[in-house]
This record gives structure tokens, sequence and C-alpha cells, in this order.
């Protein structure tokens, strides 16, 4: 049987991951880790855990999860890349492009994969949304346009959302709603994008973010986000036949309008695996540890993802 290491005893780790780990996989061990000794103790307790150093992780676990903030991520990679390991290392990647080029490198260099925890990948709509445009629907797309925002409720256990310059709206809830753009619509990122406009309510980490940009063939896109009020919350895809609007939180139905109708259409897929937040994460460990897919969540097919915020968020510094 395998071990299971978890970095990092927030939020994300003890209400979504040990509580899916310890309910539908069969680990020998399971390790936590945290800076804040007591998270690490209070996680353990609950979850039947093994508190533990680093050190202990990377010596004892086949298998790795990271749930530590942004700024960390380089480090704690660096420190747990070798033979032989798995790790899932939560979004955001890293949002220097640079840095997750060399770490991918590294870990090709020591037989060590690398996975990236993008849960919306497996909601219903998206990978229904996905297959809508794999199969040209739309045509080819001509407009991009995301909208999420809502007044924020998320209950962190450490202050980095408010206080580390990597925990701004952008690097939180825009890399999820970027990598469903990208996933979705198959756009290319160039390695230079052409930024017209970006705008926050404060220095990071900020609370308000919109931007005007344009990928590969000048498709324009513009991205609003907040948490402080409420905004559509859906991604806009615009191409030639046909519009389809796909909402960010996890549910089974998108919208589809073909351009010479009036008729907004309600679509859903005929099978849905994932119902709720907690199968989501189910099918992502067992993506990662069980089926090892790296096409789907493989740290390199989130490298135009790491370029594009990169490129948006040194324009915020």
């Amino acid at each position: 049987m395998k071990t299971l290491g978890i970095i990092g005893c927030g939020t994300v780790a003890t209400n979504y991951y040990l509580r899916v780990v310890t309910k539908h996989f069969n680990y020998k061990l399971v390790i936590v880790h945290d800076k804040e000794i007591t998270r690490s103790k209070a996680a353990a307790q609950q979850y039947h855990a093994t508190v533990g150093s680093l050190e202990d992780i990377n010596q004892h676990c086949q298998h790795i999860i990271i749930c530590t903030p942004p700024h960390t991520h380089d480090d704690i990679l660096r420190r747990t890349i070798s033979t032989g390991k798995i790790i899932l290392c939560e979004k955001p990647f890293l949002l220097d492009y640079d840095e997750a080029v060399k770490i991918i490198k590294l870990a090709n260099e020591n037989d060590c994969e690398i996975f990236v925890g993008h849960l919306r990948r497996f909601f219903p709509q998206v990978a229904y949304a996905k297959k809508i445009v794999a199969h040209n629907i739309l045509g080819k797309i001509k407009r991009i346009d995301i909208h999420e925002g809502t007044r924020f409720s998320y209950k962190s256990m450490s202050d980095y959302l408010v206080k580390d310059a990597m925990g701004g709206v952008l690097p939180d809830t825009g890399s999820h709603a970027l990598d469903t753009m990208l996933y979705i619509s198959g756009v290319q990122v160039p390695k230079k994008i052409k930024l017209v406009q970006t705008k926050t309510d404060k220095q990071e980490p900020s609370h308000e973010f919109s931007a005007d940009f344009e990928l590969l063939n000048n498709i324009p896109v513009h991205i609003s986000l907040s948490r402080i009020k409420t905004l559509s919350n859906k991604i806009t895809l615009t191409g030639e036949y046909a519009t389809i609007d796909i909402p960010s939180g996890i549910t089974s139905y998108l919208r589809l309008r073909k351009h010479h109708e009036e008729e907004i259409r309600i679509l859903q897929p005929d099978v849905i695996e994932v119902g709720d937040i907690f199968e989501a994460f189910r099918l992502q460990v067992r993506t990662v540890f069980e089926q090892k897919n790296t096409s789907l969540l493989g740290a390199e097919n989130f490298l135009p993802l790491t370029n594009l915020m990169d490129q948006l968020y040194q324009n915020l510094k």
C-alpha cells in the first residue's frame, strides 16, 4: 500500500483532501505537516493521521499533496522532488514562468511526476463545454469574456489571502477562471500577450481585478474578478456561429445561443459524473495518484496558464 504526505493543513487540506483521501483511498500511512504545529495536530487528530516534518514526508511518502500558499510552492517543490515521487501541487502552480520551466525540468531529471490541482476541469459543465467547442459548434472563437465575483466568505485558516502579495484575487480566483477558459477554448497563449489595460482596487493582494488583453490570433479577452461584489459568474465564448455561457460554480448546464436564432438553449450532458465538490476532489486524487493522467493535470499542461498569469501579475507590481 502507498503512503501519502500532505504539506499545509489549511482549509483545502482539512476540509477536502484529507476528508476524501481517508474515506475513499487506502493509504497505510498519512503524514501531515504544517508550519503551525497546532494545525498539524488538529488535522492528524481529526483524520487519524501522523504529524511529521517535511523530511519525514520526503523519507516515507511516495505521494505528496502541497496545499500551502502560492509563494511557498517553488521552495517546497524543490525540497520534495526526488525519484519515484508523485506530487500534486494545489493551484496556482507557480506565478513565474521561467521558474515553472525549471521545476518541471528538475522533476523530469529526477523521474518525479508533478501534477497541478485545477479542480474545475472535472466540473460537468466544463467538460461538456470543451466537447461543444471541439465539435466546432461555435466555429472560430472571436471573443472571450470572464466575470467572476461574490462577497468573499471563504474561511481560510491563514491570512495570506489578505496579507501576501500572491494572495490577491488574480492568483486565487483568476487562476481557476483563466485555466477554465484556456482548457475549454483551446486558444493559445502567445509568448508575449498584447495587454491593453489592467485595473485593481489596491496594491496586491487586491480584491478586485480587471484586464483586457489579446491571445493568439488577436482574440480579445476581458476578465473581471471581485471579492467585494457579485458579478455574473460565467465565462462567455463568442464564436462565428454561436455564443456559449459556462457558469463558474459546479453545475450541470450551460447556455448556448446560435447567432441566427433568438432562443437561448439550456444544454445538459447525458451523463453527469460529478455531483458535488467532494466528488470532484475524489476524481482529482484518483486521476493523479491512481491513473497518473498527465494529459489532464500534468504540470507541463499549465505552462501556457503560468505564462499568462506571470504577464498579468507582473503588470500589477
